[in-house]
């Protein structure tokens, strides 16, 4: 049989005489069978002891035997775990170990260049895919496991604070349970003791409960405070992750701009030997040969720059440009709930002004670098698309006429084979430009969603600057009206009524009138300076605020475009691309 106390134990206080859970459960179910209420006109003998307990009473302890039997498996699960805490650091260690230990070996010093073929870069294209979902998956554990860190405080806070709601909880059940052993040391008759012995059995379990439930919750505060050191080596070995994912990402991206640039010199020297064939030939089926093959050959490099592009990224980076618009989207809901608590301090209200000061000038960089660099970028792309679509429609026909007259030029018998020579060449013309169709599209794609978080980006800072400048001046930043302000005012006024009955008075008196108080002509002088003084004073203050906050859209007031020359280098585009662009204003 189970036999448990109805409290925490001796440790949380004088005990409750213990309860055979296994009989009483046994005696429960035997009494919801057979047993009801007795029977109007019936004698106290003609009912069996079990017959007079209430349904209700029954039922009612049935109900808390099986919230008994759920707490005490609940209290099993957490004291005999399948995997305790220590054992869960211990693995935490022994792989932190492990990760730092790739982390230490040193680089591989071989030429990724040497003996590469198209395979190998098509390989290592593949793998830095691979390695990028890898490090997005590793960095996505970090930000759990610290958001878990970030949690387990209020977490044990809540734990405890239950725990000590079920510590009154047990304080007020054992309080009933005497208020029920005196009401049935009271009882007059059999049937009202056995009635009072059923409750104050009911109470007792109820306490049983409350106190398995303290166990539980013990347990498993225990339980997260040990789990607290694994938190942090799980923060560590995401780190550590992460670092490996991101060096491995950028070997790889390395070793395929090596394989490229190798790749862009080869066919750069093999264009160039072909263009020199079709200078020195006089054979000029030979000469447009060499000349078609050099352009395809500078077009190929062109393409495998733009894939180097599409592979290793560019600037301004997508996966940055996200984290700083989730960043200031971030900062933008902590000032709404700062001003949503209405607990604003004097800190705050600094940390509001210093924001509105920054807002302005970080929206003009934005303008002038990320979005200048990403909107050059997206056109320059475009073009080539919009290129290449024209390229595919037209395909050899270009070509066409001077292909005629050159056949027309040919003996007969090499016509057939300059034809077969004109299709292959075609052919991968075609070929090329559908890879280089494929390389633009990625980079137009990222381009593009690049520029929507920069313009997200935009979009939040404008927005938190108008809230700002909405509710700053609202936030108080002094203390609120007390009694020492409303004295204050009584004695300014006071003041103010003594000097107008003066000069109710003096203007009253007509002796007064034909002479000139030096207070009077100082006031009129005063009167006459004091625009001036103020116009000056106005002057002034804009200039200060010109300089501390630099004029643009946000301030009100749209500032003079000016216009600057930016050189953006572009994977792909050959020389740097010179763009011009409005900067200031609605730039």
């Amino acid at each position: 049989a189970e036999s448990v106390p109805t409290s925490a134990a001796a440790d949380h206080g004088s005990a409750d005489p213990p309860l055979d859970i296994a009989t009483l459960r046994a005696q429960t179910r035997e009494q919801l069978r057979a047993a009801d209420l007795p029977r109007p006109g019936t004698d106290e003998a003609a009912n069996p002891p079990a017959a007079t307990v209430p349904r209700e009473v029954l039922q009612e302890r049935q109900a808390q035997l099986d919230e008994y039997e759920k707490a005490d498996r609940r209290l099993k699960e957490l004291t005999h775990p399948e995997t305790s805490p220590e054992k869960l650091a211990e693995v935490a260690r022994a792989d932190l170990r492990r990760v730092e230990e790739k982390l230490a070996a040193p680089a591989s010093s071989r030429d990724p260049a040497k003996g590469a073929t198209d395979a190998d870069r098509g390989d290592t294209k593949q793998a830095i895919e691979a390695a990028k979902a890898e490090l997005k998956e590793a960095q996505a554990r970090l930000e759990a496991s610290r958001a878990e860190i970030s949690k387990a405080g209020p977490a044990q806070e809540a734990m405890r604070q239950e725990r000590d709601s079920l510590f009154q909880q047990l304080a007020t059940l054992r309080a009933a349970g005497q208020d029920r052993s005196s009401v049935l040391a009271a009882a007059a008759s059999p049937t009202a003791r056995r009635l009072e012995q059923e409750r104050l059995t009911n109470e007792t379990l109820k306490a049983a409960v409350v106190s398995l439930r303290i166990k539980e919750a013990e347990a498993r505060l225990d339980r997260a405070q040990k789990l607290a050191e694994v938190r942090e080596l799980n923060v560590r070995l995401n780190e550590a992750r992460a670092r490996v994912a991101q060096r491995s990402l950028d070997q790889l991206q390395s070793r395929y701009r090596a394989l490229a640039e190798s790749r862009q010199r080869d066919l750069k020297r093999a264009a160039e030997t072909e263009e020199t064939r079709a200078e020195q030939s006089d054979d000029p089926l030979d000469r447009y040969r060499a000349g078609r093959l050099a352009e395809l050959l500078d077009l190929e490099a062109r393409i495998v720059r733009l894939e180097q592009a599409l592979a290793a990224g560019t600037k301004p980076d997508l996966e940055e440009q996200k984290a700083l618009a989730d960043r200031a989207l971030d900062d933008f809901a902590e000032i709404k709930q700062l001003l949503d608590d209405q607990s604003v301090s004097r800190l705050d209200a600094l940390r509001l002004t210093n924001d509105f000061r920054r807002i302005g000038p970080e929206r003009e960089r934005l303008l002038r670098n990320e979005q200048a660099s990403i909107e050059a970028q997206l056109q320059f792309y475009e073009n080539g698309l919009s290129n290449v679509e024209l390229e595919l429609i037209e395909d050899a026909q270009a070509d066409q006429m001077e292909r005629d007259a050159l056949i027309e030029r040919l003996d007969a018998a090499r016509q057939g084979p300059a034809r077969d020579e004109f299709a292959t060449l075609d052919v991968r013309h075609r070929d090329l430009l559908l890879r280089q169709r494929v390389a633009l599209n990625g980079l137009v794609a990222r381009a593009s969603q690049t520029m929507e978080q920069v313009l997200r980006r935009r979009r939040v800072l404008e927005d938190e600057y108008g809230f700002i400048r909405t509710h700053i001046f609202w936030v108080r930043d002094q203390d609120s009206l007390g009694l020492p302000v409303v004295y204050q005012a009584a004695r300014e006024l006071r003041r103010l009524a003594r000097g107008v009955l003066a000069l109710v008075l003096e203007a009253s008196n007509r002796k007064l009138w034909g002479s000139y108080s030096t207070e009077f002509l100082s006031a009129a002088v005063a009167s006459l300076v004091l625009p001036l003084g103020l116009l000056r004073l106005r002057r002034f203050l804009r200039r200060r605020m010109a300089h501390a906050l630099p004029p643009s859209h946000l301030h009100g007031h749209a500032s003079v475009p000016r216009r600057a020359v930016q050189t953006v280098r572009i994977p792909g585009a050959g020389p740097d691309v010179v763009t011009t662009h409005e900067v200031g204003g609605d730039a």
